[in-house]
């Protein structure tokens, strides 16, 4: 943990509003990973500000995936939903006009990732199997890319809004908490 995010930074002082943004935020992230029945293991959320990043949630990779490095285009949905899902949880609680720039980098990394499906791993029926090693300017393609990261946000947005009341429970948890481990989540969350 401190490795790959940094140290933890405690002697920050958030308001109240700014850590109950970052825990809605974090909160949503966590929800739609566990709604993804198809995804890596939630394994640890906290709102603990670590390096540049004001709350983490961790992912512990299925079996299948760490030792052969083999990832389907469903996988590749999941991590773009899972990425969305901090700014999906601060649009559904504090609406359109209240989103912070608190998802840019997943919304970086959203791009990052549909870039890939479409250029390099052939995952786009209209565009088809190609392999563009760097980023096309393309309008076909930029349209595709745009168009798969709006079809899953809308899906995630689906999935996450009729859990409203689990992103609530776990949202409140790390307002009292501030970390929770696998089974406090899975406990918290009580999604099937």
């Amino acid at each position: 943990e401190k490795t790959t995010i940094g140290e933890e930074k405690r002697t920050i002082v958030m308001t109240p509003e700014k850590k109950r943004l970052i825990a809605v935020h974090e909160a949503g992230h966590t929800l739609m990973a566990l709604l993804l029945h198809e995804y890596d293991t939630v394994r640890k959320v906290t709102i603990v500000p670590r390096g540049q990043t004001g709350g983490t949630t961790w992912f512990e990779p299925a079996e299948d995936r760490v030792d052969i490095a083999l990832m389907t285009r469903e996988y590749f949905q999941h991590r773009i939903m899972v990425a969305l899902g901090g700014r999906i949880a601060e649009e559904l609680v504090f609406g359109w006009d209240r989103v912070t720039t608190g998802a840019s980098g997943d919304i970086q990394v959203v791009y990052q990732l549909a870039n890939q499906m479409v250029t390099q791993f052939g995952f786009s029926r209209k565009v088809g199997p190609v392999n563009w090693t760097q980023y096309i300017e393309e309008r076909d393609v930029q349209h595709e890319i745009r168009a798969i990261v709006g079809d899953l946000y809308e899906d995630a947005a689906l999935k996450i809004g009729r859990h409203q009341d689990a992103l609530e429970r776990i949202t409140n948890a790390l307002l009292e908490k501030e970390t929770l481990e696998r089974d406090e989540i899975l406990s918290i969350a009580n999604v099937q």
